[in-house]
């Protein structure tokens, strides 16, 4: 087969791999990290596709050729790696987690010997392909690192949308089912380098747009989700909570943005604390949030909120909250407009305690509190 033979016949895939690279180069939403892991497993995909094209030229010939062989087993161990790879993107594995290559490196010794063992597959001297014993391992090698590979995606964007975390399984899942397909009812020379190539594009396609949703300081919702979730999702949330963080400016002006970044990132993690709430968080101002809850059980959004106060308070912080639960009739958008009059009211009173407790607050530019003679302290 010839170059201009694999370009024509490859060139959606080709097309599909360069069209990614370009647009890798241009992304700004992506960590860098991401486009490094991606791009690597774009490499080897390539690879896979080169290789899977030269095996199948080598089944021309009459007699075994020993290329056949290598290519064989170097298809087989490669298109798991991809697997692997791909997790690497966005759900790297802990040092925990790292015994779930061990599949992979038993697979090596495997897979080399197999033309000896005849466990897996191994090839007669008139050059035909025979599945051994353990034929089908090569097919659970790849579902075992897709299950992987979803696992961990779920576990690492749990926290995200659930519409974001059904993407992952139809990323995962139409790819199986195209392997299974092609094992069923290909002809035996299957090629799953298109699939491959269709799923990294799906999968960077998610990630680009799940980097669009997320603020890339504090990993909340940004600005833009929350004004759309407070319309398309106006009829399922039940209770709304607003959020100010305290001192920011003070923090920025004395310590440095860097100490302001590292504040707010303390809160973020403060308001995304675990307490088994369906909740989503968003930062829509500098240190502005607003948090939508689905449950109308005020019980527990109370106990969420004294939960956040709690983890504010150890990492050195405070914030200002308005709580409210929804009735019947009200309008989302008015309910947050409450919640903001509730958070000043209760910015207004951590204040006062500062100054009633003979402290001073570090005031934000037209902020007001009475002092202890009935005096205006203004910032």
């Amino acid at each position: 087969m010839s170059i201009i033979d694999f370009i024509c016949e490859k060139y959606v895939l080709l097309l599909e791999i360069l069209g990614l690279a370009v647009v890798m180069a241009a992304s700004v939403h992506i960590p860098r990290r991401i486009v490094k892991w991606t791009a690597a497993a774009l490499v080897m995909l390539f690879l896979d596709a080169v290789m899977i094209r030269a095996e199948i030229y080598t089944q021309s010939f009459e007699t075994l050729s020993p290329w056949r062989v290598i290519l064989s087993v170097a298809i087989y161990l490669l298109q798991p790696l991809i697997m692997i790879f791909l997790t690497q993107i966005t759900a790297p594995m802990k040092k925990s987690q790292w015994w779930l290559t061990l599949p992979w490196f038993i697979s090596i010794p495997l897979f080399t010997s197999s033309q000896y063992t005849q466990l897996i597959i191994y090839f007669t001297q008139d050059n035909h392909w025979q599945g051994g014993s353990l034929s089908l391992y090569r097919y659970f090698l790849f579902v075992f690192y897709a299950g992987v590979f979803l696992v961990l995606n779920l576990l690492n964007f749990r926290k995200a949308y659930r519409s974001e975390r059904i993407g992952i399984v139809f990323i995962v899942c139409s790819g199986l089912a195209g392997v299974v397909l092609l094992a069923l009812f290909g002809n035996g020379d299957s090629d799953y380098s298109d699939i491959f190539a269709a799923e990294i594009v799906l999968y960077y396609l998610f990630l680009y747009i799940h980097a669009a949703n997320i603020d890339s300081l504090t990993g909340l919702l940004t600005r833009q989700c929350f004004f759309r979730d407070l319309d398309s999702h106006s009829k399922s949330v039940l209770a709304v909570a607003s959020v100010d963080m305290n001192e920011l400016k003070w923090i920025n002006d004395n310590q440095g943005h860097a100490a302001g970044d590292v504040a707010l990132q303390a809160v973020a993690n403060s308001l995304t604390a675990d307490s088994g709430i369906r909740k989503s968080v968003y930062r829509v101002g500098g240190d502005e949030f607003e948090i939508f809850y689905y449950t109308g059980n005020m019980k527990k959004v109370e106990k969420d909120v004294a939960l956040m106060r709690e983890k504010l308070a150890e990492a050195g912080y405070s914030c200002a909250f308005g709580c409210l639960k929804r009735s019947r009739g009200d309008k989302l958008d008015e309910l947050v407009k409450t919640a903001d009059k509730a958070m000043y009211e209760d910015k207004a009173r951590m204040k006062q305690e500062i100054i009633d407790s003979g402290g001073v607050p570090h005031f934000r530019s037209g902020d007001r509190a009475v002092g202890p003679d009935g005096e205006y302290f203004t910032g």
